[in-house]
């Protein structure tokens, strides 16, 4: 019989192989989902119990939806837009044009600067300062423009932090050893409420028809080399173990389902009569001291 545990071991090098082939979560739960459906086909291919498989179809519909990777993160993917296909003043930053005028304001200034230097009228010294302050106040719009554009660069990033698939495999067989506990649950119920049927009826048998075939059985086995005591502990046998009940003869192991009477060496005298490990009828052994 097999499991759902089993399975996934059995799976875990496929498994983990398309998990790495996913490129987002949403992948990676598509690829967790994929294999619960395997295991589920697998497994209800070999269990021979309908009870069980619609059990097992149940629960795995009922954890594919609430699969949780929150406690798988790994790598985290860093994404950014592409400039490709951007118009040139697009990608141009907007603070170029305030550069370049007060660049140019500057580098004007400074070329007065080196004329008024050569001459002696004072008044000459008046375009220059204009001139550097209108070039400061540029720059200093150049400045502010910057740094707009540097929080607009900012929203051309984006990150995704991928599951760990150590820990994804992890998570899954946690869960499908749950799923296991559940089903075995279920897969006992079953057979006990089978037992318990068997039982109440005893194969059709009440108590005193049980008795006369516990004696039937004594006197078989206490003239065995006769050949009509031989068939009748034969076809004796036959008929109890088509109802269910099997003639267990004395061992160690079941020793508390035999009365004992002294005798030198372990003997059966009469076979124990027992249905599904539950005890019917004593039998009788000797050997007992």
């Amino acid at each position: 019989m097999t499991s759902l545990q089993t399975i996934l071991e059995n799976d875990k090098e496929r498994f983990l192989q398309n998990a790495s082939a996913a490129n987002s979560r949403q992948e990676v739960i598509r690829v967790c989902e994929d294999e619960l459906g395997r295991i589920l086909y697998t497994y209800n291919e070999a269990e021979p119990s309908d009870l069980v498989k619609e059990e097992a179809s149940r629960l795995i519909k009922a954890v594919k939806p609430s699969l949780n990777l929150a406690d798988t993160e790994g790598e985290t993917k860093v994404y950014r837009k592409s400039a490709v296909g951007r118009s040139l003043s697009a990608r141009r930053p907007k603070s170029f044009p305030f550069l370049l005028g007060g660049g140019l304001t500057a580098v004007f200034a400074v070329m007065v600067l080196l004329y008024a230097n050569n001459h002696t009228n004072p008044q000459n010294i008046y375009p220059i300062i204009c001139l550097t302050a209108a070039g400061g106040v540029l720059l200093l719009l150049a400045g502010r423009m910057m740094k707009k554009t540097a929080a607009e660069t900012d929203d051309d990033i984006s990150t995704e932090t991928m599951p760990d698939l150590n820990r994804i495999y992890r998570s899954l067989l946690m869960t499908v050893v749950t799923l296991d506990q559940i089903l075995e649950d279920v897969r006992g119920t079953e057979e006990r409420a089978v037992r318990k049927e068997r039982h109440d009826t005893q194969a059709g048998l009440d108590d005193k028809t049980i008795g006369l075939f516990a004696r039937i059985l004594e006197e078989a086995y206490a003239d065995q080399e006769n050949t009509a005591s031989s068939t009748i502990l034969s076809d004796v046998k036959f008929f109890l173990h088509a109802r269910g009940i099997e003639a267990v003869d004395y061992t160690d192991e079941h020793r508390n389902w035999f009365d004992r009477m002294p005798g030198k060496k372990n003997e059966t005298l009469r076979p124990a009569l027992v249905m599904d490990d539950v005890l019917l009828k004593k039998g009788l052994a000797s050997g007992g001291r």
